[in-house]
């Protein structure tokens, strides 16, 4: 018997895989690609004398969160002696996107990193520019009518206090940024000078050689009122201010935009996550891709004891839905999820339900489009390219960060291509 809550709940496209879930595929090193686990490992490893603060893109729902939780995981459990602490922060959670700014983000970090030292045992020591950081903060708060906290100051976790009212308090945010904004120097040196000395040597004596933070989710900055160029480049020097090794997402419409070198002078090599390749013109990549889009599908439904012939009435059912999602694993979970949502949740799930799930999504996906944007989508998949138009531009990166176009690289050949699920709508019978 075909368990279907079991399956819906592993093709849940919210959740990101745990580093250690057997159902992981290790794909990007059989399609020709540098593991990006790799390459971000090795970026801190390699910086000894110094510290890395480095930029990671990717679509939306490509996997980005899944390889960061691996690069934490490979770190963390390094032989004694040249392990990382690790610290994982989901910004969605911390900060409001919508309104991101880089003095909530160092709150954040800060505050995430003093949380997770905390709970792994790990005694934070308050020094003076500290103690007087968090006594101005409760200063600035209690002349905010209404402000909803309390910071104790010989407790370092105020910091993350602090985060959390930018987040719950939005009527009093732009004021609170604003009296705060002249102490985060004094932030930034009571957590190097006084903070992480101390740290290190308490995390040496458990066979650490540094730290990492790693900010997943800033991908999801909204663009309105230029806020990419205003948290990443205006605010690089508060990213970049604390003296350990951080990793954030960023948005892969700012990050492949004209941007990238300026972002690269700053940051380095701006470190991409591209889609699973199952368009490339090499018939054995995309052979191969395909398996591999497959293999992710295959072992979420052994994990529910389910096999393929159970689930799908027709053998060739799964390989459409890994071809429709193009190499986007996010896409491929929204049609599985959604042909066992809109099921009888009797199975095998025939191939005529599956088509007008199909059907049902293209025309959605195609609604909101609008003339010029079809048309960008149209001139990308048939040249598998951006457009060379300024004007058209702004509507390919939109279509970019709202995964209407989707990215690739294999090899030397880079690479991009509209959602094949309109190529299942009107616009591929109509174009514009």
């Amino acid at each position: 018997m075909v368990d279907f809550p079991c399956l819906f709940q592993r093709f849940d496209p919210a959740v990101a895989l745990a580093a250690d879930d057997p159902a992981y595929v290790d794909w990007q090193s059989e399609v020709g690609l540098t593991d990006i686990k790799r390459q971000l490992a090795n970026s801190v490893l390699l910086t000894t004398h110094s510290y890395s603060h480095r930029l990671v893109t990717g679509l939306r729902g490509g996997g980005k969160t899944t390889e960061l939780r691996r690069v934490q995981r490979a770190l963390q459990t390094r032989p004694e002696g040249q392990r990382y602490f690790v610290s994982f922060l989901d910004a969605d959670d911390t900060l409001d996107l919508d309104d991101a700014d880089p003095t909530d983000l160092v709150l954040a970090v800060v505050g995430q990193l003093v949380t997770d030292l905390k709970a792994a045992g790990v005694q934070v020591k308050l020094g003076g520019k500290l103690k007087g950081f968090l006594s101005t903060a409760r200063d600035i708060l209690h002349g905010i009518p209404d402000a909803g906290v309390s910071l104790e100051i010989g407790d370092p976790a105020g910091v993350a206090k602090l985060s959390t009212t930018l987040k719950r308090q939005p009527s009093m945010r732009r004021e609170l940024r604003e009296l705060l904004e002249g102490n985060l120097t004094t932030l930034y040196d009571a957590i190097n000078d006084e903070v992480l000395p101390g740290v290190r040597e308490r995390l040496k004596e458990r066979g650490y050689v540094g730290i990492l933070v790693i900010v997943d989710q800033l991908d999801r900055i909204a663009p309105e009122d230029d806020r990419h160029r205003l948290v990443f480049l205006e605010g690089r020097g508060k990213l970049k201010a604390l003296d350990c090794h951080v990793l954030y997402t960023a948005p892969i419409e700012y990050a492949y935009s004209r941007a990238c070198p300026t972002l690269e002078n700053e940051y380095g090599e701006i470190l991409g996550l591209p889609l699973i390749p199952v368009t490339a013109a090499d018939p054995d990549v995309r052979r191969a891709a395909l398996t591999l889009t497959k293999r992710i599908a295959l072992k979420r439904i052994e994990s529910c004891a389910t096999t393929e012939s159970e689930l799908f009435e027709d053998s060739a059912t799964l390989d459409e839905l890994v071809e429709l999602s193009g190499g986007h694993v996010r896409t491929l979970f929204l049609l599985v999820r959604t042909a066992i949502e809109r099921s009888g949740l009797v199975a095998p799930l025939t191939a005529r339900h599956l088509q007008a799930v199909i059907s049902g999504q293209a025309a959605k996906y195609l609604d909101p489009l609008e003339a010029p944007e079809r048309a960008v989508a149209l001139h990308v998949h048939e040249t598998r390219a951006k457009p060379d138009d300024d004007e058209l531009l702004d509507h390919f990166y939109n279509l970019l960060r709202d995964q209407y176009v989707f990215t690739y690289w294999a090899g030397d050949e880079r690479w991009y291509d509209w959602n094949p699920l309109l190529g299942r709508s009107k616009l591929a019978a109509s174009p514009p």
